[in-house]
């Protein structure tokens, strides 16, 4: 009887199907691993060792995951991840180029067609995220998807705390092109 274990690579992380048949299991040995409470089925076709925490990160590993680079977490999500925000987002918010589509539950998409993803983004280790400084300007960009008065409050918690500046907010901002439609806000904290 041939004994299955999960390779090193794969433990540390959520892994889709196809990772696991491309380390060498195979559907059954996928299946009896399942079987024996070594990994757990997350959402369809995607899995993680049992022993794996739900941190942020880890969350945000699997939505890249599922979802390929290039990719990014994104507003709540983002303002979850830097403490900025009472919300606890029920989905990950990633950001996606605008022909990017996914039926996944556990994902909400922010389709864009300019992502420009050398701007606030940053590189962690199996998935990246908006800087503090973007995903504050997204906040207030991204009206329909965060509400004015949680974006205000990100923004004026992130100053008092010294986590950025006004003049960070500002570069950024013009760095995306969208100075003039954040500036009236941004104002407000001058």
């Amino acid at each position: 009887m041939k004994i299955y274990k999960l390779p090193k690579n794969l433990k540390n992380r959520p892994f889709t199907y196809q990772e696991a048949l491309e380390k060498g299991l195979t559907q059954y040995g996928v299946r009896k691993l399942v079987n024996e409470g070594v990994i757990e089925r997350i959402r369809q076709g995607v899995y993680q060792h049992v022993d794996l925490d739900l941190s942020l990160e880890t969350q945000f590993r699997g939505a890249t995951t599922q979802l390929g680079v290039p990719s990014s977490v994104c507003l709540i999500s983002a303002l979850d991840y830097y403490s900025l925000t009472e919300l606890v987002p029920s989905q990950v918010w990633m950001m996606v180029e605008d022909n990017k589509r996914s039926i996944r539950s556990n994902l909400r998409l922010l389709r864009t067609r300019q992502p420009h993803w050398k701007i606030g983004i940053t590189k962690k280790k199996g998935f990246w995220i908006t800087s503090l400084e973007r995903t504050l300007i997204d906040c207030l960009v991204y009206k329909k998807q965060v509400s004015r008065p949680v974006a205000i409050e990100a923004i004026r918690s992130s100053l008092n705390e010294n986590q950025t500046t006004l003049h960070k907010l500002i570069t950024i901002a013009e760095k995306l092109g969208v100075f003039q439609l954040v500036y009236p806000t941004l104002e407000t904290f001058a």
